[in-house]
């Protein structure tokens, strides 16, 4: 398929060939060019603020997204936070050629095991592309050249963002192809952009759930899978319901893909906490989806049907479930859970340990929100996306989730006999 979009061969031949050199680029180097693009985003927000606009104009008077919340034209609010991110990362540590351990062999053969660059990183984005300099700026600070594909939707935005790039690479003595965006024009150029196996090591969709299984679909390129979902919060017997509270209302409080969309509350402590909770979703406006047991005790909560343990809900929803023991809690969990984000609220330290071994998903909580996930709640950076999958990477992907590692052998002439 690739033979008939000739402009996709020839860009991931070129990220191929920027990869190699990009190998070669040190800490201050990368640094100086990370600390340029922020430089040159100030510089030219007017631009890139009135192509966001235009194209945002443009999709919404076609209507070519059917769901325009979240789509969003660029600010000099939000401009000025990527910058500030862009400056960040500049100060992180970096990982490239950072040594994670070291063995002697027997034999005499010193092992290291050291990190490095994953080689080109394909990102496809679809719906908001508000990321896309930070995603740039992490492949840089990771030695990875990067192929971004957004769709036709941003079509000028595309432009203006390549040319800061390629003007940022080029005063910073990189390769002019160390980041390249394609902009696809059709469905049939985008799955062949999926399909640049030869070229792109590592693929990450940004989007909505419906999008991200179109690419696991069609793609034969290795994915770093992150996908939204339906977060939890148990509320356990030896909970202590104050702090259980102030969770579920901070972490109600947005359509995050970490937000909590169903509480689970231990039978035991239903008869106190479930007034607590109805009380608060009458001052908040929230309304309680519950089962029986829920309803039975709540006149204002709606009865949940069974769709409503499987979806995200928006802030003003919430959904609740009354569990007869921390297995049952752990099961729903499994059953329903996205591998996002879940958490316990319980001062017992056994079922704190149960709760994290049994769970799996990306981010367990203890006692807090689930709210927190993110890299840089995490002290990590900024992230390109949180990873829900186990391969080969989960939970916010920063810059040193964006390398891989190599084992260098040192030897004074052994041989294997």
């Amino acid at each position: 398929m690739n033979n008939l979009f000739p402009e996709l061969t020839r860009m991931g031949e070129a990220a191929r060939a920027a990869a190699r050199c990009l190998r070669r680029m040190q800490t201050p180097q990368k640094n100086r060019c990370i600390e340029a693009l922020a430089d040159v985003v100030m510089t030219r927000q007017d631009s890139i603020i009135e192509a966001t606009r235009w194209d945002l104009q443009q999709t919404l008077n076609s209507n070519l997204f059917h769901e325009s919340e979240g789509v969003q034209a660029a600010t000099p609010h939000t401009l000025e936070k990527t910058v500030k991110v862009l400056r960040n990362l500049a100060g992180q540590p970096d990982p490239v050629g950072r040594v994670d351990s070291t063995w002697i062999r027997p034999n005499g053969l010193a092992i290291k095991k050291i990190r490095e660059p994953i080689g080109v990183i394909g990102v496809a984005f679809h719906g908001n592309m508000d990321s896309i300099l930070t995603s740039a700026a992490l492949c840089v600070k990771s030695n990875n050249a990067a192929l971004l594909c957004t769709d036709n939707h941003w079509r000028r935005t595309n432009r203006v963002l390549g040319e800061i790039l390629k003007q940022v690479f080029t005063d910073s003595d990189f390769p002019e192809d160390t980041v390249q965006i394609f902009t696809s024009s059709s469905p049939e150029s985008y799955k062949a952009f999926l399909l640049l196996d030869e070229y792109i090591d590592l693929l990450i969709p940004k989007g909505d759930p419906a999008f991200i299984a179109q690419v696991k679909g069609l793609s034969r390129i290795p994915i770093l899978v992150s996908s939204r979902g339906v977060c939890h919060i148990y509320v356990d017997k030896e909970a202590d319901l104050d702090m259980a509270l102030a969770i579920i209302d901070d972490a109600r409080k947005t359509t995050a893909e970490n937000s909590a969309d169903t509480v689970l509350i231990h039978a035991e402590a239903a008869d106190l906490f479930l007034p607590i909770l109805g009380a608060w979703a009458e001052e908040s406006s929230v309304t309680l989806l519950g089962d029986p047991a829920v309803t039975g005790a709540l006149p204002s909560a709606r009865p949940a049907s069974a769709s409503d343990w499987q979806r995200e809900h928006p802030p003003h929803e919430l959904a609740v479930k009354i569990v007869e023991h921390s297995r049952e809690a752990v099961a729903h969990i499994g059953q329903y859970g996205a591998g996002h984000s879940d958490a316990i609220i319980t001062q017992s330290k056994q079922r704190a340990h149960f709760f994290c071994a049994a769970v799996d998903s990306a981010a367990v909580y203890v006692n807090a929100s689930t709210r927190f996930t993110h890299a840089c709640h995490f002290g990590m950076g900024p992230q390109i996306v949180v990873g829900t999958g186990h391969f080969h990477a989960r939970g916010p992907i920063g810059v040193e989730e964006l390398t891989t590692y190599k084992f260098v052998i040192e030897g004074k002439g052994q041989i294997r006999e």
